[in-house]
């Protein structure tokens, strides 16, 4: 009965893998980089470019209105190394508030920032940020991170880069083991509690208390943490980190953890160290 058996769940398999088959939805975006739809939301799917707009292709048919969602024209540079617009965030309920949440390398001074915005529609945003929420200087155009999202807790995470690409600024600058720092760290805001600072601290966070350490921290030892889900089943963060040359990451966060850089690439003791 084997033979049988084999061929049935071969057949199974196929049948899944044509269901499952990619479909292109338009051809008319330059430069994607991030997607999202917001919450409720399945007639827009929301694409960001990495020159600073946000545009809306319209499901099922993919068609894209020829004004963005979002225009950060002039605000954005994306001129060098890993620099531009990353990622948005929907606030859970966008539907009734309208307020979004981007990060991007700012023109002119080079840093990396998180800025919330306001819709009045699901078609057009306004174009002037409402407040900053986060503004990290680095030291080159590389490693910026810039993932956001809001988590299953309601929080928002982002992610910041160690900003460092030069080996040798490395072995004087291990900022992704700094507390003190943002660079090379997830960050957990609560965006909703009501307090004059752009934001306000979970009282949970890891770090809350310790000397010297920036109470908005979650995790750190991250090189480059540029893109971020949340495990369906757990509600855990995954964070991607681009390594060295040898090793990519996917890392299951944990409160609190530490993800090794610049002391470990992956599994293995990072050469430059």
């Amino acid at each position: 009965m084997r033979k049988p058996v084999l061929l049935a769940l071969i057949l199974a398999l196929s049948a899944w893998g044509a269901a499952q088959r990619l479909q292109p939805v338009t051809e008319h975006l330059v430069k994607p980089v991030f997607a999202a739809s917001a919450p409720g939301d399945s007639e827009r799917l929301y694409v960001a470019g990495l020159d600073g707009f946000i545009y809306i292709v319209e499901l099922p048919s993919g068609a894209v209105p020829s004004e963005p969602f979002l225009s950060l024209s002039g605000r954005v540079t994306a001129l060098k190394g890993e620099q531009g617009f990353y990622a948005f965030a929907f606030h859970p309920d966008f539907a009734a508030n309208g307020r979004l949440f981007v990060s991007y390398t700012e023109a002119g001074s080079g840093d990396v920032v998180v800025q919330e915005f306001h819709a009045p529609s699901p078609e057009r945003a306004d174009p002037e940020p409402r407040r900053e929420l986060f503004r990290v200087e680095v030291s080159e155009p590389f490693h910026h991170g810039g993932a956001l999202a809001f988590g299953p807790d309601g929080m928002l995470y982002a992610s910041f880069g160690d900003g460092i690409f030069s080996v040798s600024l490395l072995r004087e600058t291990r900022v992704a083991q700094d507390l003190s720092s943002l660079r090379g760290k997830l960050v957990r805001v609560d965006v909703d509690a009501p307090a004059e600072a752009p934001y306000a601290v979970p009282s949970d966070n890891p770090f809350v208390g310790t000397a010297g350490a920036r109470p908005e921290l979650y995790a750190y030892g991250f090189r480059n943490p540029w893109k971020l889900a949340f495990d369906p089943d757990t509600g855990a963060p995954l964070v991607a980190d681009v390594g060295d040359d040898a090793w990519e990451e996917v890392n299951a966060v944990v409160a609190g953890g530490n993800y090794g850089w610049p002391a470990m690439e992956g599994p293995d003791c990072f050469r430059s160290y």
